[in-house]
C-alpha cells in the first residue's frame, strides 16, 4: 500500500523542514560564537525521529 501524497506531506515533509530550520539556526548561531547547541541538538533529534518514523511506520 502506498502512502497518499497528503499524508506523506503532513507526516514527513513539513516536520522535516522544521527540523532542518532548527539545525540551520543552530549552525548559524554556532558560527557566530553564540549558544546554538540546544537548537542544533533538538533539530537533529527531531530529524532522527522523522527518519525513524519513515522506516518503521510508513514503509510497511
Amino acid at each position: 500500500m502506498t502512502a497518499q501524497p497528503e499524508i506523506l506531506y503532513a507526516t514527513l515533509i513539513l516536520p522535516s523542514l522544521f527540523a532542518v530550520t532548527l539545525i540551520g539556526e543552530g549552525v548559524n548561531k554556532i558560527t557566530k560564537h553564540e549558544s546554538g547547541t540546544v537548537s542544533l541538538l533538538v533539530g537533529s533529534i527531531f530529524l532522527a525521529i522523522i527518519v525513524g518514523a519513515y522506516f518503521l511506520v510508513l514503509r510497511k
